[in-house]
C-alpha cells in the first residue's frame, strides 16, 4: 500500500475547501514543497534564458550562433535522455534531481562570474550550454516521473498541469524582470540571481519525506532496461502516436522561439527591454491554458486539447512569420502560448496515464527525447535555414511541415482515451 505523504492542510475557510477541490495535488505536502521551491528557481531560469540569447546575438550578430547555442544546449537531451530515463527508474529520483539542480546552479554561477569580470566569450557560452544540457537531460525524466511520487497517481494529472502553470507564470515574470535588470545593470546580475534561485528547489528536495513508493524490477542491467523501455514505448500504439506528433512539433514548430532575438531586433526594431517583454508574451497565454487544464484533468478529452492546441499554434505561427508589427507579434505570441500549453500538457498527461508505473522514467525519457531532443536539431535547422531563406520563410516552412503531419495524425490522436486504455503495451484497449 502507498504511503500517505501529505494530508490536506486544515481547511480554514470555504474558499480553502474550494481551492483544494480544484487543485487537489496541493493537498500533498511534498508536492507543495516542490511548487514553492521550483517556482523561485524557474523565475531565475527565465530571467537568464532570454538575456543569454540576447548576449549571444550581441556578441556574434549571428543567427547561426543563436541556433548553435540552442543546439548545443539540447544536444545532451538527444543523446542522453533515454538513458537518463533508465537511471530514473533504477535510482532515487529525489537524489538525481538534487544533483542536477546543483550542477545547473554551478553553470549559472560560472556565467555570472565570467560576465562580471568581462571574460564571457561565445566559447564559454557554448561550454556552459553543453554542461547545462547534460544536467537537464538527467533532470527532466527524473523530475517528470517524480510527480507521481510527490502527488500520487490519483492527483497526477492535476500535478502535471499545476507544474505547467508554475512554469508559465515564471515564463511571464522572469523575462520581464530579466529584460529590465539587463537593461539597467547588465547580464551578470541576471546570471547571479539565477544561480541563487536554485537553492530554493534544492532545499525543498532535502525537506521531502514519506514519498509514495513506486514498483521496481531488480536484477536487470542498464542495457536490458534501455531496450525494454524502447520496446515498451514502440509497442504501445497510443503512446507511440502521441510521441510522434510531439516529435514533429519539436522538429518544425519551434523556429520562431529560436529566432526570437533576431525577429525582435531586425524585424521589429526593438532592443533588450522590449525583447524581454516579447519573450514573456508566450507565458501570458500559457498561464490561463495551464490553469484550465489543471481543473479539467479528470475530463476524458485530453486528446482533443492536444490536437486543438497544435492547430491554434500553427495558425499563430503563420501570423508571426509575416507580421512586422511588434504589438501584433506580442498578441499572436501570447495566443501561441495558450495553444502550446494545451498541446504539451495534454500530451504529457496522456503519456503518463497510459504508461505502466514500472516504465514511467523510461517513457518520460523517450518523450523528452522526442520533445527536447528533436528540438535540438530543429534549433540548428532554424539558425542555418534562416541564413538562406530569411527569418519569415524559415518559420513559415516549419509551420507548413507541422500542419501536413498534423492532418495525417489527428484522426488517430482523437481516438486515444486515457480512461479506457490500460497502461499496457498495446494501443487497442481491452
Amino acid at each position: 500500500m502507498d504511503n500517505d505523504p501529505g494530508l490536506a492542510p486544515p481547511a480554514v475557510s470555504a474558499f480553502s475547501r474550494r481551492f483544494y477541490a480544484l487543485f487537489p495535488a496541493l493537498t500533498q505536502h511534498n508536492y507543495r514543497l516542490f511548487i514553492y521551491g521550483q517556482s523561485i528557481s524557474l523565475v531565475g531560469t527565465w530571467m537568464q534564458g532570454p538575456v543569454l540569447s540576447w548576449v549571444v546575438y550581441d556578441l556574434t550578430n549571428s543567427k547561426e550562433a543563436l541556433g548553435l547555442v540552442n543546439f548545443l544546449g539540447q544536444l545532451p537531451m538527444a543523446m542522453l535522455v533515454i538513458i537518463a530515463g533508465v537511471v530514473a527508474d533504477r535510482r532515487s529520483r529525489q537524489a538525481i534531481i538534487t544533483m542536477t539542480q546543483s550542477l545547473l546552479l554551478l553553470s549559472a554561477l560560472g556565467l555570472a562570474i565570467l560576465a562580471s569580470t568581462h571574460h564571457l566569450t561565445i566559447g564559454w557560452i557554448y561550454f556552459f550550454a553543453v554542461l547545462s544540457g547534460v544536467a537537464q537531460a538527467f533532470d527532466t525524466p527524473a523530475r517528470q516521473a517524480f510527480m507521481v511520487e510527490m502527488a500520487g497517481r490519483e492527483h497526477l494529472g492535476n500535478a502535471i498541469a499545476l507544474n505547467s502553470a508554475m512554469f508559465n507564470t515564471a515564463r511571464v515574470v522572469g523575462p520581464t524582470i530579466g529584460g529590465a535588470v539587463f537593461a539597467a545593470v547588465g547580464a551578470a546580475l541576471c546570471f547571479f540571481i539565477n544561480s541563487a534561485s536554485f537553492l530554493a528547489i534544492i532545499l525543498a528536495l532535502f525537506a521531502m519525506k514519506g514519498l509514495y513508493r513506486r514498483p521496481t524490477e531488480p536484477g536487470k542491467n542498464v542495457a536490458t532496461d534501455f531496450i525494454d523501455g524502447l520496446r515498451y514505448v514502440a509497442s504501445h500504439g497510443d503512446i507511440r502516436v502521441v510521441m510522434l506528433l510531439t516529435a514533429v512539433f519539436s522538429l518544425f514548430g519551434g523556429y520562431y522561439t529560436t529566432l526570437l532575438p533576431a525577429f525582435a531586433r531586425d524585424i521589429y526594431g526593438k532592443e533588450a527591454t522590449a525583447y524581454g517583454i516579447l519573450a514573456s508574451a508566450v507565458g501570458i497565454g500559457a498561464l490561463p491554458s495551464a490553469l484550465i487544464t489543471a481543473v479539467t484533468t479528470k475530463a476524458r478529452r485530453q486528446e482533443r486539447w492536444m490536437v486543438y492546441g497544435l492547430v491554434l499554434m500553427c495558425a499563430m505561427l503563420f501570423g508571426l512569420a509575416f507580421t512586422t508589427n511588434y504589438v501584433v507579434a506580442y498578441a499572436l505570441y501570447a495566443v501561441y502560448g495558450f495553444g502550446m500549453v494545451a498541446f504539451l500538457v495534454s500530451g504529457n498527461i496522456l503519456v503518463q496515464h497510459l504508461s505502466d508505473a514500472r516504465y514511467q522514467g523510461r517513457t518520460m525519457g523517450v518523450r523528452h527525447f522526442v520533445f527536447g531532443g528533436m528540438g535540438t536539431f530543429g534549433a540548428l535547422i532554424a539558425g542555418y535555414l534562416s541564413h538562406f531563406i530569411g527569418l519569415r520563410w524559415t518559420v513559415a516552412s516549419g509551420t507548413a511541415a507541422t500542419v501536413i503531419v498534423l492532418a495525417l495524425l489527428a484522426p488517430r490522436i482523437l481516438k486515444v482515451d486515457i480512461l479506457s486504455t490500460p497502461a499496457a503495451p498495446n494501443g487497442s484497449g481491452p
